[in-house]
């Protein structure tokens, strides 16, 4: 039997894409809030892999604000860092090719451009305390991560999986990891190697993915109430543009009476 979850403390949820702080953390973020807890939330890209322009990138962003309304997390406590999304495989994801960048000064350009942005309402991290965007390069980004969690102080940290196949999943753990310092970091699962297949009935629980196999022992889990996966399926429904056809089950999949953390000091 999994141990349950125990978090005290300000708490930052890090995450590379809008709808991963639903997917993975929605019922923590809610139970955090609900006592008195302050969580900051950091969306690392803008998601922006089918955009073109930045008018057309601020549209997911905008979708993870209007989500976490729904948990009442004040804005001023969402992050929007506004880099790069360009793809899933380990060889197109931009935070990918940022890791393994040896040239800290060199740009990654991506369809959109080549520095951060945000919605004009809700300007990028960089440009908020800088008064201009950062460039898409590993120094900055690293940067602005390790300003992030100065910034936020928080006690826990939680993120995605190093194992997670998405490149801008398992990578952002690392640049995570190595800003992190002394703090209880966790991270959450998200992509198989097994292929994103739907998870089963949302009145079940979080079932083991092979490739964690090994490390599942070590898992913790809070079980949610059902006013908390209500409320989780009502933010999901906000990401009206991840919700597509080939999409939709899958995601809605998450949608569970659990969620399962890895406290990654213990992984083997």
């Amino acid at each position: 039997m999994m141990r349950k979850l125990v978090v005290e403390g300000t708490t930052l949820i890090i995450v590379p894409h809008s709808d991963d702080e639903v997917l993975l953390f929605g019922g923590l973020i809610q139970r955090l809030i609900s006592n008195k807890t302050r969580v900051f939330v950091a969306l690392v890209t803008n998601g922006d892999y089918e955009a073109s322009t930045e008018q057309e990138g601020q549209i997911r962003p905008l979708e993870t604000i209007a989500g976490l309304k729904i948990f009442n997390v004040p804005e001023q406590d969402i992050i929007l860092m506004g880099y790069a999304d360009t793809g899933m495989p380990r060889n197109e994801s931009f935070l990918a090719g940022l890791l393994d960048e040896t040239d800290g000064e060199r740009i990654h350009a991506s369809r959109v451009g080549v520095h951060t942005y945000g919605p004009s309402s809700h300007p990028d991290y960089h440009s908020s305390k800088h008064g201009e965007p950062a460039s898409y390069t590993r120094n900055a980004l690293c940067q602005d991560i390790a300003d992030v969690i100065r910034e936020t102080n928080p006690r826990n940290i939680f993120t995605t999986h190093p194992l997670d196949v998405h490149g801008d999943h398992s990578a952002l753990y690392h640049f995570v990891k190595h800003a992190c310092g002394d703090r209880l970091l966790f991270s959450a699962f998200a992509h198989s190697r097994e292929g994103d297949i739907p998870l089963p009935d949302t009145d079940e629980r979080i079932p083991c993915p092979v490739d964690l196999k090994d490390a599942w022992d070590t898992a913790v889990e809070l079980h949610l109430t059902p006013e908390e996966v209500e409320k989780k399926r009502r933010a999901l429904e906000e990401h009206v543009s991840a919700l597509k056809p080939d999409a939709i089950e899958f995601l809605r999949s998450y949608v569970k009476c659990n969620e399962v953390y890895f406290p990654m000091e213990e992984v083997k």
